[in-house]
């Protein structure tokens, strides 16, 4: 509506109400605006404070409602203090701002983008610090917000000089870069630049489940605000910002990448000890600035030569004859896989990405989560699932687990079409090399034409495609889709590999194919009476032909109720005993061969029906045996009533039928996994059928003729 003088428009946006009358307000283009600021103060006395730093002590009360509890440190513009809200009852984190106009200036500034940032959005899905309280009192500014933990500086070094396991996994820095992404692309759909990413200023909400959270907004700018030449901390700075170009949202980009790298080492990226050593540094790693770039920095003169000579100036008189005194720097060259130390391509991928020099190739927040390095569920974090199978005794080891995660990376990024689901399955022991498996699921494809028994890809037996390898550096080899007959002919032996998958089974009964056709048939049937799930953990529609899907609204129930057989379920169909998991439809037909083949195929049916896929370990008889490590202690994930009920220990799952098959399950999170020699445990013990008797005697062949002629003597050698 129009206000009272022209050019005066009153205006509603997306900003926490102000309370006040006339303000927001738009004029001449300009949107004004305001917040109320408390100021809390102690009646009947007036005058300055003793000394300008706030004292702080242990259970001291500030402004009548904040308990401190502890104090957490000290920042260049603040101290910060845990305190108990004596209203709410909450623990929360009070920002003490130290008595100086410009910090009181630029705290402002925080608070009000905190106010814009809490207001549009909700801040626990979007990662972003929560603001509860802020006000004035005993001349200090005062900021309340939400308690978090560490920040990821303190608590990579803690965990590095404590010699303890890397927290940051591969998995760990998956949660880690989708948290940190999803904060920047909310923050910057608000046309907001954070302007100082970097590990002190991300908080840990969370170490079980790696939970963290952005902070720390007070250097942020909008993308039309004048844009300062001095932003970022200095071993996160976005080249175009060193270089004195115009720069966007992406310099935050630069940044994760850089905290992403140092994360991972335990080392900072790009370490410095100015900007020209930290140019130098760029450039040894990721490479030369374009071209375009260095003709178009206002700063580029103050660090490279006309001929591009990075170069720092030597303190000290400048020479008559010769100028300035120019120390010339030569990077050193080496490239971003040596600093990482890993050959996992997709996080070699990932962070290339990010640190591109030219911003302009640079991805935004929302086109670096389509990264396949953060694909959700492609390929899971195998380093924390071996740790929970540690528990059940499967020991795949911490470096054999990691060496699994990287190799199956690999084959993801190798792969044209790409892999959906993408798990490790295995290990099968082998007499001359082991067998590494991986599983994928199938989207479907072109039936074996050569064999009408066959179930087609993405059905049955042939639900999953499977890759082997005997060395995890090296490649990896799909499987053939497995038949029917191979299943049945599987059945009736029993064979250690070799590890060798192209050689001859030599067998009896004998088997047709190579060892990996052998190797297929004996995944088929692991899978499908191996691996399981929680009951309640997959829902199927009751209509008929109604896929089995995930079920959203499951909860797990607690460590007790899992160590009962009722609370498990199969996930795979049964094989039957033709082989397939399902009967051929009987055909119709009125000539005697047709009527005799229909009845003996519903004789097949009747003395072997298909069973049910979510159908209870219960059925199975004593083919189970189910235990619990670690502690069973069961307590509440937070201080909320609704929140849900956890406990540290792992129960799992063993198979007697199949030994090395197990499922271990912690809080809902769960594993299966095969590690054995791919045999089934027969009682009684397995013999083979015996081969064909030899024939005592040969068939009387009748009269033989005596061969024409003698044998002559031979003669005395002449001497």
């Amino acid at each position: 509506m129009q206000a009272a003088c022209d050019g005066l428009t009153k205006i509603e946006e997306l900003y926490a109400p102000s309370g006040d009358s006339f303000y927001p307000v738009e004029l001449n283009g300009s949107v004004y605006d305001s917040f109320a600021l408390r100021v809390v103060f102690e009646r009947d006395k007036t005058g300055f404070e003793e000394s300008k730093e706030f004292p702080i002590r242990t259970n001291m009360v500030v402004a009548a409602r904040y308990q401190i509890i502890e104090y957490l440190g000290s920042a260049a513009f603040s101290r910060a203090v845990q305190c108990l809200d004596l209203d709410t009852n909450k623990m929360v984190c009070m920002k003490i701002i130290k008595n100086d106009k410009d910090f009181f200036d630029q705290s402002l500034d925080e608070i009000k983008l905190l106010k814009y940032i809490n207001v549009n959005g909700d801040v626990d899905y979007n990662n972003v610090l929560r603001l509860y309280d802020h006000f004035y009192h005993k001349e200090h500014l005062i900021i309340v917000t939400e308690l978090l933990r560490d920040n990821l500086y303190e608590f990579s070094k803690f965990n590095r000089e404590c010699g303890d396991e890397p927290y940051f996994t591969i998995g760990r820095l998956q949660k880690i870069s989708r948290q940190i992404l999803t904060a920047l692309d909310y923050v910057h759909s608000l046309r907001l630049i954070h302007c100082d990413l970097k590990p002190e200023n991300i908080l840990i909400k969370s170490y079980s489940r790696c939970e963290v959270k952005v902070i720390d907004f007070g250097s942020s700018c909008f993308i039309d605000d004048h844009l300062s030449s001095y932003v970022q901390s200095r071993s996160y700075r976005a080249p175009e910002v060193m270089l004195g170009l115009p720069y966007d949202q992406k310099i935050d980009l630069w940044s994760l990448g850089c905290i992403l790298a140092e994360l991972w080492t335990g080392y900072v990226l790009f370490q410095n000890d100015s900007v020209q050593s930290l140019l130098a540094r760029i450039l040894g790693i990721i490479g030369e600035f374009p071209y375009h770039m260095m003709t178009s920095g206002k700063y580029v003169p103050q660090y490279f030569t006309q001929d591009g000579q990075l170069y720092q100036e030597i303190e000290g008189a400048p020479c008559p004859e010769r100028g300035r005194r120019l120390h010339l720097l030569v990077p050193k060259k080496t490239s971003l896989r040596q600093r990482m130390r890993t050959n996992d391509e997709l996080l070699l991928d990932f962070l290339e990405k990010l640190l591109q020099l030219d911003p302009a190739q640079r991805p935004t927040a929302a086109e670096a989560m389509e990264h396949p390095f953060l694909a959700p569920g492609r390929i899971p974090d195998f380093t924390e699932d071996a740790e929970m199978l540690s528990w059940a005794g499967v020991g795949l080891g911490e470096a054999e687990s990691y060496k699994v995660m990287c190799s199956m990376r690999n084959l993801a990024a190798n792969q044209k079409d790409g892999l959906n689901k993408l798990r490790f399955w295995g290990k099968i022991f082998g007499t001359e090399a082991d067998y590494y498996v991986a599983e994928a699921q199938k989207d479907g494809g072109e039936p074996d034409e050569t064999d009408p028994d066959a179930e087609p890809p993405g059905q049955g037996a042939n639900q999953f495609t499977y890759y082997v390898t005997n060395d995890l550096a090296g490649d990896w080899r799909r499987l053939p889709d497995i038949k029917p007959k191979e299943i049945i002919a599987a059945r009736a032996i029993k064979r250690l590999v070799t590890g060798n998958a192209g050689s001859k089974v030599i067998t009896h009964p004998a088997f047709e194919g190579a060892e990996e056709v052998y190797l297929r048939a004996q995944i088929a049937r692991i899978t499908a009476d191996t691996v399981i799930c929680m009951k309640g953990y997959l829902k199927k529609e009751e209509e008929e032909g109604s896929p089995i899907e995930q079920n959203e609204e499951f909860i797990c129930p607690p460590a007790a109720e899992l160590l009962k057989m009722e609370a498990w379920t199969h996930m795979q169909p049964h094989i039957l005993r033709n082989g397939r998991t399902t009967h051929k439809e009987i055909p119709e037909g009125d000539t005697p061969e047709e009527l005799e083949l229909a009845a003996k195929m519903k004789e097949e049916q009747e003395a072997d029906p298909e069973k049910e896929v979510l159908r209870g370990l219960h059925a199975d008889g004593l083919q189970w045996t189910i235990k619990q490590a670690g502690d069973a202690t069961v307590y509440r994930a937070s201080a909320d009533p609704a929140a849900p009920l956890r406990s540290s220990a792992v129960t799992y799952v063993r198979s007697l039928s199949w030994p090395g098959a197990v499922t271990a399950v912690r809080n809902g999170q769960f594993v299966s996994i095969y590690v054995g020699y791919g045999l089934a445990a027969s009682s009684p013990n397995f013999f083979p059928p015996a081969p064909p008797d030899v024939q005592e005697e040969p068939e009387d062949p009748g009269e033989v003729e005596e061969p024409q002629g003698s044998l002559e003597e031979p003669k005395e050698p002449e001497e």
